[in-house]
């Protein structure tokens, strides 16, 4: 198998966060080949709701917390129908 090295996925930009612009199945697909074919490192994903995006304007520390994250998955309905 051809090793193959893959960028962080597409994201939108909610509150200044990088948040993933895809379905689940698609994050899946990325992380399965991420895992398969990219180099052996840890990748932290997060599932970041409204309350959290809102945080990241009082605490600048988990800002950038979730700006290194490899994938910040939406989590709920507002932060889906935001990014669309």
């Amino acid at each position: 198998m051809k090793k193959e090295i893959l960028t962080k996925p597409a994201s939108v930009r909610i509150l200044d966060i990088p948040i993933f612009d895809g379905t689940i199945a698609d994050a899946t697909d990325i992380i399965i080949r991420q895992v398969h074919s990219g180099p052996k490192e840890n990748r932290c994903i997060s599932a970041t709701g409204a309350h959290g995006l809102v945080n990241t304007k009082k605490d600048k520390d988990f800002k950038q917390t979730l700006e290194k994250f490899y994938i910040n998955l939406p989590d709920g309905m507002p932060g889906v129908w935001i990014g669309k």
